[in-house]
């Protein structure tokens, strides 16, 4: 991608690992992550790593990650999703010096279809000091 101008900054291991749809997918808990990044972690060079993505910012699956040492090593930004969810910070991430992320949020009262769009929305949807991954930026 590079090579057409597109260069890459950070990669995710796996979209909303918690998510359980009616179909085949992949389920990944904050042991997965640390399992993963432990053993493949290192060989990742040359981009920032995204680990979370979780519906709702759970904790439960970035904590763990944060909280050992080669893990923690190979992450960069930690990121969630806001579907519904209220807003929050990760004082966690914070401490280990990671960047917090909303990568993705969606108006769950119109059952998760309608979108709030326009720069003015995300101070609501995003934590505290959470740059926002949105078209308009």
């Amino acid at each position: 991608m590079s090579g057409k101008g597109a260069r890459l900054y950070a990669i995710f291991l796996q979209n909303e690992p918690d998510w359980h749809p009616n179909y085949e997918s992949a389920d990944w808990s904050g042991s997965d992550f640390v399992n993963y990044l432990v053993s493949k972690g290192s060989k990742v060079s040359g981009l920032k790593v995204i680990v979370g993505e979780s519906v709702g910012f759970n904790f439960s699956i970035t904590d763990p990650v944060l909280n050992n040492a080669t893990a923690n090593q190979a992450t960069s930004i930690v990121a969630g999703h806001l579907h519904g969810a209220v807003p929050r910070d990760s004082a966690l991430a914070r401490s280990k010096g990671k960047q917090v992320w909303m990568t993705k949020r969606s108006d769950e009262s119109s059952g998760g279809r309608g979108r709030r769009a326009g720069p003015g929305v995300d101070a609501w949807y995003m934590p505290p000091r959470a740059p926002a991954a949105s078209a308009w930026q």
